[in-house]
């Protein structure tokens, strides 16, 4: 029996598109208010809620508050056009499934929804809500296996570990298996970037507020520390955080509390922190943008992970991975990649890693007219070696040559998109606030 899947949402068009796409593998109600929505649940009884977050006659989350679906054993999925920041700590709360932020096309939310399903039939129950990559850990090199033999060690500990590696090399997928093999595996993961939040949030988000704390503080708010008591918390380019935060962090290490902004009683927490950064912090340590003290607090365990360039008997067992996903995520059915362009991948030095292997399938099983691969789709001289050299001993910082690729990709993808961040940030395959975070430090002007 397919599964049944309930919408709500008041767009009409919209709707009727969401219920077309899906019907033929689903059976789907739908609804245009929240009044519906409640009667229609009540007879239909669907596996999967799929929800506009802000409608007409009030708001899902709200609902969700009242009526707990979680209970009833009905996954949600939250779509919205409004920053997923904002109902972030709710989610977590409420268990949601998903957010899927407008505009989308309907084939990811069939993407979603059967990424739910095979969750729920293999019975997985550690469910995380973060700005979280859909890949697994995939690797046949003996650099990797040492790597998780360290990692699965650490995991035995509540100590910090600092995991450190270029952009894109799975750093945040380390952070979250040390997790599942940890003492709190069932408990929340939390991964949160440092870069992509301004500080005053980030502040706020970290530590919570008291109501009254600031104009807009109306209500208690917990912070992810408070939330992630006893759970995980992992801060992704740490090294971005602002010196006065580093202070207030390099506290809750030692004294496993803090006080929340406008607050006038310490919390005790019990979060495990790892941290992840893809600058050399050390250099960042002597010219005094990290605090030293902050850094031997947090750098009691150390995981280094290898750029893909040094580790290329990967490359063959990601892109086998990366096609199977993206031939569910796009509907299609490519069976392999041309030897011919295998041996391009192996030759080339990808300075953007895993991400940008997983884009690169990604936009190859996209535009493939049959179901081998033959082309690299690297956006690159091919017949240019020197386009594929990577430069060790020139003088030549990596961060420069990464800075001017980012700068590059990002303008192309903002042309082709006629300046929408959010399609550009999805075309990119990262969120749209790394997007704007990198125009605004690159001062990219589009």
């Amino acid at each position: 029996m397919n599964e049944k899947i309930l919408i709500l949402e008041d767009e009409a068009d919209v709707l009727f598109r969401l219920s077309k796409e899906l019907s033929d593998e689903f059976e789907v109600e739908t609804c245009l208010s929240i009044k519906d929505f409640d009667k229609t649940l009540q007879s239909f009884e669907p596996e999967i809620a799929v929800m506009d977050i802000r409608l007409p006659d009030g708001s899902s989350m709200e609902y969700l508050k009242e009526k707990k679906l979680y209970n009833k054993g009905i996954s949600v999925i939250l779509i919205s056009g409004y920053p997923e920041e904002e109902y972030l700590i709710d989610g977590i709360r409420l268990k949601i499934s998903d957010f899927i932020k407008k505009p989308f096309r309907p084939v990811e939310l069939k993407y979603a929804i059967r990424k739910i399903i095979n969750e729920k039939n293999t019975k997985s129950a550690n469910r995380i809500l973060s700005s979280k990559s859909d890949n697994k850990l995939v690797f046949k090199s003996e650099c990797m296996n040492n790597i998780l033999e360290k990692a699965t060690k650490y995991a035995q500990t509540d100590e910090p570990v600092l995991i450190t590696g270029e952009s894109g090399t799975g750093k945040q997928l380390i952070a979250s298996f040390i997790h599942s093999q940890s003492n709190r595996a069932n408990t929340i993961f939390l991964d949160i970037n440092c870069a992509s939040i301004s500080e005053t949030l980030l502040e706020s988000q970290l530590f919570g507020h008291k109501k009254g704390a600031f104009t807009d503080a109306k209500e208690d708010f917990k912070g992810f520390f408070e939330l992630t008591s006893e759970g995980t918390l992992f801060l992704d380019e740490i090294s971005e955080m602002k010196p006065e935060l580093q202070a207030k962090l390099l506290k809750v290490v030692e004294n496993k509390s803090f006080i929340p902004l406008g607050g006038n009683r310490p919390v005790s927490v019990d979060s495990r922190i790892i941290t992840a950064t893809n600058r050399n912090i050390e250099d960042y340590i002597k010219n005094c943008k990290f605090r030293h003290d902050l850094y031997y607090r947090l750098n009691v365990f150390r995981i280094e992970i290898p750029p893909l360039r040094e580790r290329k008997e990967d490359i063959s067992i990601l892109c086998e991975y990366f096609i199977k996903e993206s031939n569910l995520r796009l509907n299609k059915d490519i069976k392999k990649i041309s030897d011919e362009v295998i041996d391009k991948y192996i030759n080339y030095n990808w300075p953007g890693n895993i991400r940008e292997l997983k884009n690169v399938i990604h936009r190859a099983v996209l535009l493939s007219e049959d179901n081998i691969i033959k082309k690299t789709f690297l956006n690159i001289e091919e017949d240019n070696d020197k386009k594929n050299v990577f430069i060790s001993d020139s003088g030549i910082l990596l961060d420069d040559i990464v800075k001017k690729i980012e700068i590059e990709y990002i303008t192309k993808a903002m042309v082709k998109t006629g300046g929408s961040q959010s399609k550009a940030a999805r075309l990119l395959g990262i969120t749209r606030d790394m997007l704007r975070y990198r125009i605004k430090n690159y001062n990219i002007n589009i």
